[in-house]
């Protein structure tokens, strides 16, 4: 049912991506409450708390990009290097460590 994490960067991104859903939840049901509010402070101060939750969420946005471009990065790099390695052994040169 649930996918395996295996790498510190498969958990993060998961949590990012629960902390993302989690903030959109938080931001509707702010909504819900500014309109039903009755006291004009209440609108203000649940509309001041969505503003600062859309904040958020274009924060968690930007950390999700940059994840999933670093992610990206070290796959090209990673892919680059067995190449490379596939070019040297089928070449028939040893390389000692």
């Amino acid at each position: 049912m649930f996918e395996k994490l295996t790498t510190p960067e498969e958990i993060f991104s998961f949590k990012l991506g629960a902390a993302l859903a989690m903030e959109q939840t938080n931001l509707e049901m702010l909504a819900d409450l500014e309109e039903h509010a009755n006291r004009p402070e209440l609108k203000e101060q649940f509309a001041h708390h969505a503003d600062e939750t859309r904040q958020q969420i274009s924060n968690l946005e930007k950390c999700s990009e940059l994840l999933q471009q670093n992610l990206e990065q070290e796959q090209h790099t990673l892919d680059e290097a067995k190449t490379a390695s596939e070019k040297v052994a089928n070449a028939g040169i040893r390389v000692s460590a």
